[in-house]
């Protein structure tokens, strides 16, 4: 009796889905170190074909939502991910169109059996994602998500959910009351991966059309993807007569040399305390800009938690005292860590104002012609007007630089607004004609830098 031949596996890797909301960009594991999903697909039943997936939503392809130096970022991370897979055999497929379509068209195409991508936690990336794992039940695709955007699962600290506005169902509101229940509950961050990606990746087949031959003489035909590139910026027509001005390059390989070189000296690591660096060093910032390669996910955060540690356990045996959070360079990343606990608690109604039980009610000045003024760097302030240009040149500025920006003394007034916070994440946006909107408690994790 002849025996039926196995069917193949063929797995697939979202290494994102799209923009998780729209005033962050939130494409993240653009990477190959410590990515648990992608060790997933690629080492665990030997699978005959992993295709590495990232897809381009067109709703965000919108200058006025995503700046062409962010934009820029994203596309430069994709372009290394996709050499750094082809070096091991493999390739990055990047498809546009809405997910929910495309990921579909894509299983049933290429007979995909099983999806891993990188867990989101905003409001936008968690309807996306579950909408999309319920297509996949349906398609018999098999699906798994891990936690390592993050040092630890935001959700673990949330006892009560977003749904409730009791106090007692909110996330920890300090850092300190955050802290505490990090090492108290969770106890230490995981290490990094000790697993690394192999050298020889499952290959991503290419334009042709493949049959498999079944036992009793029918074909199963698989129409495998087209070259899928990653674009070039002027091959995006909304991005037009835009040109990027960023001195950052984006990537894995640009962000741990960035990283290296940040750690280079254990001494200065030692001693890094955030109050002290000097929002005018422009040529070499006195931070590490490293927060754009953890927002994409080219830099994973607990790579840069372990190695921060191993610096400060050396700088230690040398006698030397570390600085302590929340102002040493460990308390930067924890920063950051508080700010996504309280997003992912409180839920969507974070990011605006009816709703929000931890948003403050204040009497927001409505004068266009000011936040204009503001935003185009226009105010007649040198400071201020300075620190805006950087920001629209350069996509970053200084954190004291964003302390100031955001407070414009005017008859004895103090104005806020929260498009501040939309500029707040280093790529801002190309321009902004919106007044002004409440201000949170706490500042969105998208935002966050050091």
């Amino acid at each position: 009796m002849t025996q039926k031949k196995k069917k193949k596996k063929l797995n697939l890797n979202l290494f994102s889905l799209s923009f998780s909301s729209p005033s962050s960009h939130h494409h993240q594991g653009l990477r190959l170190h410590d990515n648990p999903a992608l060790l997933e697909v690629a080492t665990v039943g030997n699978p005959a074909a992993m295709f590495p997936v990232f897809v381009l939503d067109p709703h965000f392809l919108k200058p006025a939502n995503v700046g062409v130096n962010r934009y820029n970022f994203l596309l430069e991370s994709l372009r290394d991910l996709d050499a750094s897979l082809r070096a091991r055999g493999s390739r990055l497929l990047v498809l546009r169109g809405k997910p929910e379509e495309e990921l579909p068209r894509a299983w049933r195409e290429w007979g995909v059996s099983k999806m891993t991508f990188e867990r989101d936690t905003e409001p936008y990336a968690r309807a996306r994602d579950a909408s999309i794992q319920e297509l996949a039940k349906g398609a018999g695709v098999e699906v798994l998500s891990f936690c390592s955007h993050t040092l630890w699962d935001p959700d673990a600290f949330n006892s009560g959910g977003a749904s409730s506005s009791s106090s007692s169902s909110l996330p920890p509101l300090t850092y300190q009351a955050f802290l505490k229940q990090a090492h108290t509950k969770l106890g230490a961050p995981a290490l990094p991966l000790a697993t690394k990606v192999p050298d020889t990746l499952p290959p991503a087949p290419g334009e042709e059309k493949e049959k498999e031959k079944k036992d009793d003489d029918e074909s199963q035909v698989l129409t495998f993807p087209g070259p899928c590139p990653v674009p070039e910026l002027a091959d995006l027509p909304a991005y037009a007569g835009h040109s990027p001005t960023s001195p950052f390059r984006g990537g894995e390989t640009a962000g741990l040399a960035r990283l290296a070189a940040a750690l280079s000296d254990d001494a200065e690591v030692a001693k890094f305390e955030k109050p002290k660096t000097d929002p005018t060093a422009l040529l070499a910032p006195s931070t590490t800009v490293l927060s754009p390669y953890l927002k994409f996910g080219c830099v994973s955060p607990r790579e840069v938690h372990h190695r921060v540690q191993e610096s400060l356990a050396r700088a230690r045996k040398r006698g030397l005292k570390p600085t302590e959070p929340p102002v040493s360079l460990e308390g930067q990343l924890l920063w950051r860590e508080f700010y996504y606990c309280v997003a992912a608690g409180v839920g969507p109604s974070y990011y605006g104002y009816d709703g929000n039980p931890i948003c403050r009610r204040i009497p927001w000045d409505d004068d266009r012609q000011l936040l204009e003024a503001w935003s185009e760097a226009r105010t007649g302030f040198p400071w201020i007007d300075a620190a805006m240009t950087q920001l629209k040149v350069e996509g970053w500025i200084h954190h004291l630089a964003r302390h100031a920006v955001v407070r414009k003394k005017e008859e004895e007034r103090v104005f806020f607004s929260r498009r501040f916070f939309i500029f707040y994440f280093h790529f801002s946006r190309s321009r902004t004609k919106t007044p002004p909107l409440p201000l949170s408690l706490h500042s969105n994790p998208s935002y966050f830098t050091f």
